[in-house]
């Protein structure tokens, strides 16, 4: 597997996921594209426009893509056009929101019985994921009651949620009797810095080897502080 990071808004690392994309398919076209962006109930219309069933209006209209991604389709379309003129597979990875929000408030124990069972194998052990996201959550006052008074915990969960759902696709994918070569997963770098989130749970699951390649527009001091943190497998500075 290979995984691609982007920060949502950047075109730039879009572009990169591109091109990544055309050079491993023109090595060997044995392969499947990951999405976050859209949500796995959505997959039929994933299927529909990338086989040229629906146009993208359909298309943006099926997935709600505006109300459940939000950004910017402009920078993602070309990524799918790619697959769609090559006849590239492309699931959607990511988890319904109505399940992380529930986790979010209530956390996994105030699910219903048919959500709990709907949930991915969960890892909440590991201490470097749980204290990168613990500094998120502080950082963004996400305890305070203008964001609802959550808990850290329920926060917690609700973020592995996302990565466990992501690593279970992808673990999938890779174990179908018809499985590709190799799956190519884009994702915010959130998800995959340092292999903490998606990766590693996907390594769990046995799909390995991965590399990680981690976009980053920056100046060469901020480029070389990311290095020595080995965010990545493969960092491409712009």
């Amino acid at each position: 597997v290979v995984y691609v990071g982007e920060m949502h808004t950047s075109p730039h690392d879009h572009a990169i996921q591109l091109r990544v994309i055309d050079q491993l398919y023109k090595r060997d076209p044995s392969m499947v594209i990951g999405l976050e962006m859209v949500k796995r109930p959505y997959q039929k219309w994933l299927s529909d426009y990338v086989d040229a069933r629906i146009d993208e209006a359909t298309f943006l209209k099926k997935v709600e893509w505006r109300k459940r991604w939000g950004f910017n389709f402009e920078q993602s379309r070309p990524i799918l056009e790619y697959a769609r003129e090559r006849g590239i597979p492309v699931v959607a990875l990511n988890a319904r929101d109505e399940l992380t929000r529930a986790i979010a408030k209530g956390g996994i124990d105030g699910l219903s019985d048919d959500d709990k069972r709907a949930l991915p194998e969960m890892d909440l052990t590991n201490e470097e994921h749980r204290q990168r996201i613990k500094d998120v959550f502080d950082g963004h006052g996400m305890g305070n009651a203008s964001h609802g008074g959550m808990t850290f915990e329920n926060f917690y969960a609700a973020q592995v949620t996302w990565d466990e759902t992501m690593a279970h696709e992808v673990a999938r994918e890779m174990r179908a009797e018809d499985a590709p070569k190799r799956t190519v997963a884009l994702a915010g770098t959130g998800h995959l810095r340092k292999g903490l989130g998606i990766p590693m749970r996907a390594a769990r699951r046995g799909i390995e080897p991965y590399a990680v390649v981690y976009p980053l527009l920056a100046t060469p001091d901020e480029a070389a502080a990311v290095v020595d943190a080995q965010w990545g497998d493969y960092l491409w500075v712009m």
